[in-house]
């Protein structure tokens, strides 16, 4: 029995959109030959799900999105997902929409502690939005949108004080003192590579000479010196003592006018002499004429 040419193009096919389908749904994630579990998920607003979207639990993928539709007497959206068959949820679990930063949405499913298990086909509680990473920067966004009339006008008024004369002269001024601070900075540096080894240097000698010092003082008996200075300080008080004492010729000299009187009787009798011998020379003084000699 021979096979018509027609029968053969259709097995073909078939066979290609068998294929096609297994690999449209293998490109979605969707395992055809892995049955897994379907559960209902009842949600207020589904922004940002679409079909073959992730269905995750504590960060991991654990099924896809199958299908959606809207239950209108209840106003919901519902969405049918399959997770896979070691997932099993109980009847406390919970299940929520989270956005990322692209807007893509996914269900998040949070486990329960109940024994008892979601039959299969059931609904999971829930469905509301999860607060992300969007719902966390939505004030931040508002307070962002009522600060940018007012950072604009701040932009304006900085740039009208800018193309100000005045401003201009101080940013002027500014420039001229960073480079007298710039040159300062120059000549300091100078300093201190040149001059300041040369101070350090001479630091050293003298911290040196003082050590030198300190061990020679060290070395000294002190305490000899301290006692010969005293001794000698003894004796200038002796010496003064006797000085001051009447007993003593420098006393009698001090303190008594008897060397005075004698003193001031002698000159009077030099000046009484010096007028007489001027008065009367002859008498103190033999002169020889002609070689005559006196006779006694």
């Amino acid at each position: 029995m021979k096979i018509r040419q027609e029968f053969k193009i259709g097995i073909a096919a078939i066979i290609a959109i068998g294929i096609l389908v297994v690999g449209i749904n293998y490109l979605k994630g969707i395992n055809m030959l892995k049955q897994g579990r379907n559960y209902y998920v009842l949600c207020d607003n589904a922004e940002g799900l679409a079909i073959s979207g992730h269905v995750m639990l504590n960060g991991y993928q654990v099924g896809l999105i199958r299908s959606m539709g809207v239950d209108y007497d209840k106003n919901k959206v519902v969405v049918l997902i399959n997770v896979e068959d070691e997932c099993k949820l109980t009847v406390d679990s919970r299940a929520e929409v989270a956005s990322d930063l692209l807007g893509t949405a996914s269900i998040v499913l949070h486990q329960g502690s109940s024994t008892e298990l979601l039959d299969l086909n059931d609904t999971i509680p829930g469905g509301g939005h999860a607060k992300g990473i969007m719902d966390a920067a939505r004030p931040i966004a508002e307070e962002a949108n009522v600060l940018m009339p007012k950072l604009d006008t701040l932009i304006t008024g900085l740039n009208v004080l800018i193309n100000e004369s005045k401003v201009r002269e101080s940013l002027l001024s500014i420039n001229e003192l960073t480079e007298k601070l710039n040159t300062t900075v120059s000549q300091l540096n100078g300093i201190l590579q040149n001059d300041v080894p040369g101070i350090l240097t001479s630091v050293k000698h003298a911290t040196a000479n003082l050590d030198t010092l300190s061990s020679d003082l060290k070395d000294a008996d002190i305490k000899k010196l301290l006692q010969n200075a005293q001794q000698s300080l003894d004796q200038a008080n002796q010496l003064l003592a006797g000085m001051n004492s009447e007993n003593s010729t420098v006393g009698k000299l001090m303190t008594t006018t008897e060397l005075h009187d004698q003193l001031s009787s002698t000159i009077a009798s030099l000046d009484s002499l010096i007028v007489d011998i001027k008065a009367h020379p002859r008498r103190y003084i033999n002169v020889s004429v002609f070689g005559r000699k006196s006779k006694d």
